[in-house]
């Protein structure tokens, strides 16, 4: 099996090409089971991983990757008038609601499922995904704490916030979101599963190409901007990507305690993500201008965790090295690179990159469609 690598000539963009190559040298002896792997800065593309049998252009099931893009869809519902953050949730349904609706149901906002803290305790999870009427099903659960006291990760609350969405615009989610997201970020029609009901799952069950990540990464990144026309408010990406919801409590993992936004994890260092079951992410980091997409096939959380550190450690943390017309004189690149390889890679790079492959066990390199 092989790993097929894209690098630009990054020393510009304050990348080095040390430092991406300690990344992924990394990344391979740590075994991630990394599928694809894009690296933008200031917009570029600087460093793209993927592994056979894996092609870059498949759609990919985001799994709850999916709510960071609902997020984004409230969010421009929001700027355009359709909803209120704190608009009651029951509003939306009352031929929905039970027949006793507790104070605390009736406190429940659009704000409070989307920063996960609707007051519920625990995992409501399969007592909603077994019955045919999602929304009838999650307005009866209990609603055991006053909504906004605490955090609690419940896929149904986004799945509520895309069924708002669906009944006040009167347009499945896609509908809405094409001419408004995916036709402006250039992504093609995607599919995204749905309740028994037809409403879009909204906290899971979209699928998109790691590239499409990479873009709806780069519109966070740009604060709601994408090449010149404005996709959702700044001050809507300000209120997703800043604390609204205390998940710090009980949490071991770093990168899971930083606080939680509208569908975003916070992260160490001003960065944020958006993840989903078995590794898949979208992580953008403000401060150095850059956003990371990522397909992966994890067994466990525990090594997103994994990556995030490499992340951190080798692109984020890093001391900036110059670049010279000779890296080979870099003795962090002939550590993991043969001298003659760099060579020939960095010398026929043009500005938009070359491409080549490794193998992923040791062994002679070769150039693939080098520039």
């Amino acid at each position: 099996m092989e790993r097929i690598i894209s690098i630009a000539k990054s020393g510009h963009q304050g990348l080095s090409a040390a430092a991406i190559n300690s990344f992924f040298t990394r990344l391979e002896q740590q075994a991630l089971e990394v599928n694809h792997f894009i690296l933008l800065k200031e917009g570029r593309s600087v460093a793209e991983w993927y592994r056979a049998p894996y092609r870059k252009e498949c759609l990919q099931l985001l799994y709850s990757l999916s709510k960071s893009f609902t997020s984004i869809a409230a969010g421009i519902a929001w700027d355009q008038g359709y909803l209120e953050l704190h608009d009651p949730v029951i509003s939306f349904f009352p031929d929905e609601l039970p027949g006793r609706v507790s104070p605390n149901l009736a406190k429940m906002t659009v704000h409070h499922l989307l920063s996960m803290s609707t007051g519920h305790l625990g995992n409501i999870y399969p007592a909603i995904a077994r019955e045919e009427n999602w929304v009838r099903a999650f307005l009866a659960q209990e609603v055991e704490l006053e909504p906004g006291e605490r955090y609690c990760y419940t896929t149904h609350a986004t799945y509520m916030v895309a069924a708002i969405i669906e009944k006040v615009t009167g347009q499945s989610l896609v509908d809405f979101l094409m001419p408004r997201l995916f036709e402006p970020l250039g992504i093609s029609r995607p599919t995204w599963e749905t309740c028994p009901m037809g409403i879009a799952a909204g906290g899971m069950g979209l699928s998109l190409t790691t590239a499409d990540v990479a873009k709806f990464g780069q519109m966070l990144l740009n604060r709601g901007m994408y090449e010149g026309k404005r996709i959702v408010s700044e001050r809507y990406i300000e209120l997703a990507t800043s604390e609204q919801s205390d998940n710090r409590p009980g949490v071991e993992r770093v990168d899971w305690a930083q606080g939680y936004g509208y569908q975003f994890h916070l992260c160490r260092r001003g960065c944020y993500r958006g993840d989903g079951s078995f590794g898949q992410m979208c992580f953008v980091t403000p401060r150095e201008n850059i956003v990371i997409a990522v397909n992966a096939s994890f067994k466990s959380m525990a090594r997103l965790q994994v990556l995030l550190d490499l992340i951190y450690e080798e692109l984020l943390d890093a001391k900036e090295i110059q670049q010279s017309e000779d890296l080979q004189d870099d003795p962090r690149l002939q550590h993991g690179l043969s001298p003659a390889f760099i060579k020939t890679v960095w010398s026929r790079a043009s500005s938009t990159g070359t491409r080549f492959r490794l193998p992923l066990s040791s062994g002679s390199e070769r150039i693939e469609d080098g520039r």
